[in-house]
């Protein structure tokens, strides 16, 4: 009877010593997981758009149903830029579209990425680097002249009435508080075709 009730004994023992070893690997493991749960220092790339920004698309519009604002905010523990777009309504757009987005970076693929959902059912996703300054050749000098504004290229795809088109952005800082953008699609000859611009304003 005493043997066995040792061995019964180590049993336990060695049972309750593998569950506390368990229980140290899961403590470590969510210490770890912690530890490594942090926003990416690329995010910094997407500061410039956090704010309430007054958009026209087109940009020389003077319709208010071509008027929009477009909020973006910092959330998700700060992994995520969160985008909402509301368009303005009028008399002859009482039904106007909004949108939701989320903007980010991708630490396996080395790029910052987007999602869009639009209220009309469309939607698309993009990719882009990092901003780039903006460079132009001088008509008269040949010469190649560097702007001080800086630009960012999406690229990606338009999911519209069941069909996707490649899709581009080109946005260019015109100040702290100003950028101008203008979207593209492709044909089937893969040559970018302007099809809107949209100019945005930070609002205070």
């Amino acid at each position: 009877m005493r043997s066995l009730w040792n061995r019964n004994s180590e049993k336990k023992r060695s049972h309750f010593s593998l569950i506390k070893l368990a229980m140290i690997l899961i403590a470590l493991s969510g210490t770890e997981a912690q530890a490594a749960s942090v926003p990416p220092q690329e995010l910094e790339r997407l500061e410039y758009f956090l704010g309430t920004w007054r958009c026209r698309q087109p940009a020389d519009s003077n319709d208010p149903s071509s008027m929009f604002t477009w909020k973006v905010e910092l959330g998700l523990n700060d992994f995520w830029y969160l985008g909402n777009a509301k368009q303005a309504q009028s008399t002859n757009n009482k039904q106007p579209i909004n949108s939701q987005e989320f903007m980010g970076y991708d630490v396996a693929a080395n790029e910052l990425i987007r999602s869009v959902v639009v209220g009309n059912g469309n939607s698309y996703q993009m990719t882009a680097s990092d901003w780039s300054t903006v460079s132009h050749a001088n008509k008269n000098t040949g010469l190649t002249l560097t702007s001080a504004n800086k630009q960012l290229v999406w690229s990606g795809t338009l999911i519209r009435d069941g069909e996707s088109t490649p899709l581009r952005q080109e946005i260019t800082q015109n100040s702290p508080n100003k950028f101008t953008a203008t979207y593209f699609v492709s044909t089937k000859k893969q040559q970018w075709i302007p099809v809107v611009d949209e100019i945005c304003e930070r609002q205070k």
